[in-house]
């Protein structure tokens, strides 16, 4: 368990995958329904601390830094709903690709 502040942030922003099988797997399943995604990704406002980014940061930097941040909340649903496979969408993966 993460008990500090810090570590819990730092947590939300990051997808851990429970091993490389799981990461091969919901690789593909994002392939597949990428327009779910991007739709989705459509709909979600710019996440909070993107417009404090330095002024003299370049505009592509920040359009892919706000990009970042909004796709890890629904890249983890994502991971959660691949976890629990309620939608059936779970793939049979191998580890000898």
């Amino acid at each position: 368990m993460v008990n500090s502040l810090p570590s819990r942030r730092f947590l939300e922003t990051v997808v851990i995958f429970q091993g490389e099988e799981e990461r091969k797997g919901f690789e593909i399943l994002l392939r597949e329904h990428h327009s779910e995604f991007e739709e989705e990704m459509s709909e979600v406002p710019d996440p909070y601390g993107a417009e404090r980014l330095p002024e003299d940061y370049p505009q592509k930097a920040k359009d892919q830094a706000t990009r970042e941040l909004k796709a890890i909340p629904i890249l983890k649903c994502m991971l959660e709903e691949f976890r629990g496979d309620l939608e059936g969408l779970r793939l049979p993966t191998s580890r000898d690709w």
